[in-house]
C-alpha cells in the first residue's frame, strides 16, 4: 500500500484531539465541582484547583500541538499532492490561501 510520507502528522494531530476531548470532560467535570463546592460553602478537596489548573495548562499544549501540526501539515501536504492527475485533465494546486481554500483550480 502506497501511504502518503505525512501520515505521522495526522495519528499526532488524532491524538492530540481526543486528548483534547478527554481534557476538556475533565475541566468541566472539576470546574462543576468547585462551583458546586463554593455555593455550597464547603471546603474544597485537597489539590482540586492545582489538578483543574493543570490540566487546563494540558489543554493549552495540545491546542498548541494542534496548531504546530497546521502548521507544519498544510505546506507539507501541499508540496506531497502538488498535481493531481486527473483523467484527462490536470489541476494545479498553487499557494495555500484562506481565502479560497487550498487554491487549486483545473488548466
Amino acid at each position: 500500500m502506497n501511504l502518503p510520507s505525512f501520515l505521522w502528522l495526522w495519528k499526532i494531530a488524532a491524538w492530540s484531539m481526543g486528548f483534547s476531548i478527554f481534557a476538556y470532560v475533565l475541566l468541566a467535570i472539576t470546574g462543576g465541582w468547585m462551583l458546586y463546592s463554593r455555593t455550597r460553602k464547603q471546603p474544597l478537596t485537597n489539590g482540586l484547583r492545582t489538578f483543574h489548573y493543570l490540566i487546563g495548562g494540558g489543554m493549552v499544549g495540545l491546542v498548541l500541538i494542534l496548531l504546530t501540526v497546521g502548521l507544519v501539515g498544510n505546506p507539507w501536504i501541499l508540496r506531497e499532492f502538488r498535481t493531481f492527475n486527473s483523467s484527462s485533465r490536470r489541476i494545479n494546486c498553487g499557494k495555500f490561501s484562506i481565502g479560497n481554500g487550498w487554491g487549486c483550480y483545473p488548466n
